[in-house]
């Protein structure tokens, strides 16, 4: 009689605990209720307030080098843009050109946005370009930003082959 009282108490402990872990699931907050359309026209919103204010951050997950293969990166590779200051921490696969002793800084800097242009939406998606001059080169950005978030990124550079990136954008917190 005592096994089957242990036995009982322990599958009501465990259907309880079970049962409070379906219901912590299936409530995700107010976005929860939301319909897909009306969830994606959020996105949309978000995404072109963010475009508008000059202020984002492009999360990179996948690295496009020239003439090799694309390379899956782990998290903290990202472009942050704020108003006219770039902050750029990117690896860089591929051929490079003319270097500083050492292999330079590559894709990681700091500096100065300069020629920031944003073309009409188009398709959906909207064309962002500008350029950053650091001590060692001139980067070009081409930006290509879907409307739910998606980017894809051609970086040029004077001294390196072209390199491309996808990811996506976010808000920026400081």
């Amino acid at each position: 009689m005592k096994i089957n009282l242990r036995r009982i108490l322990a599958l009501a402990i465990l259907i309880s605990v079970a049962a409070l872990n379906i219901s912590a699931r299936t409530d995700d907050g107010p976005d929860r209720k939301l319909s897909r359309k009306e969830r994606k026209e959020n996105d949309r919103v978000k995404v072109e307030k963010m475009l508008s204010d000059t202020v984002y951050v492009v999360d990179v997950t996948t690295a496009l080098p020239t003439g090799w293969k694309s390379v899956r990166l782990s998290s903290g590779y990202s472009v942050k843009v704020e108003k006219d200051n770039v902050v750029s921490s990117l690896p860089y696969f591929g051929r490079a050109y003319s270097l500083p002793y050492g292999g330079g800084e590559g894709l990681s800097f700091e500096g100065k946005s300069f020629d920031y242009v944003m073309m009409p939406e188009k398709k959906g998606m909207r064309e962002i370009r500008f350029s950053v001059r650091t001590k060692e080169d001139l980067f070009r950005f081409h930006l290509d930003v879907s409307l739910d978030g998606t980017v894809y990124i051609t970086v040029l550079s004077n001294n390196r082959q072209p390199i491309s990136f996808s990811g996506h954008i976010r808000m920026y917190d400081e």
